[in-house]
């Protein structure tokens, strides 16, 4: 799969319109009757092609009992209304995992003065869908060793 510019940040509206048919399982019955509605609403061809990949390889995982992240009112804080319904429905439904969520978070809370918006949550999911997962920061929340931090 070619990448997408990070940029357009309607890819993460269209992977979240996937995931949640996806999550209820009616995407596949009509996809190319699905496509030609988005496409009347102004979606390329490619940008619908990129996401749906994107939606399908997070869903096409064997389903496994994840645990649930509860995030306390103090993190949420840290994003606007819109960004913070737009992340909480993002996580629950896996379309950014554990880490990912926590990547956001820590980028959120470094903001100052500011909340985290809609847009700028929208570019960072973007970029970390835009990237192969191999290349996304692991354990950075935790140490690789058993040595103390000092």
């Amino acid at each position: 799969m070619t990448g997408y510019p990070i940029a357009d940040t309607t890819i993460v509206d269209l992977v979240l319109i996937f995931a949640e048919r996806l999550a209820i399982g009616e995407l596949y019955e009509n996809t190319e009757k699905f496509y030609n509605v988005l496409k009347e609403k102004g979606y390329s061809r490619r940008q619908l092609d990129y996401a749906f990949t994107l939606a399908s390889k997070r869903f096409s995982l064997p389903s496994v009992d994840r645990a649930m992240r509860i995030f306390s009112r103090e993190e949420l804080e840290f994003f606007s209304p819109e960004a913070s319904s737009l992340f909480l429905k993002l996580n629950s439904l896996g379309v950014i995992d554990g880490e990912q969520a926590e990547l956001v978070l820590m980028r959120a809370s470094l903001i100052p003065e500011s909340q985290f918006t809609e847009e700028e949550l929208k570019v960072m999911v973007a970029m970390m869908l835009s990237r192969p997962e191999s290349e996304l920061p692991r354990g950075f929340f935790v140490p690789e060793s058993n040595e103390s931090i000092h």
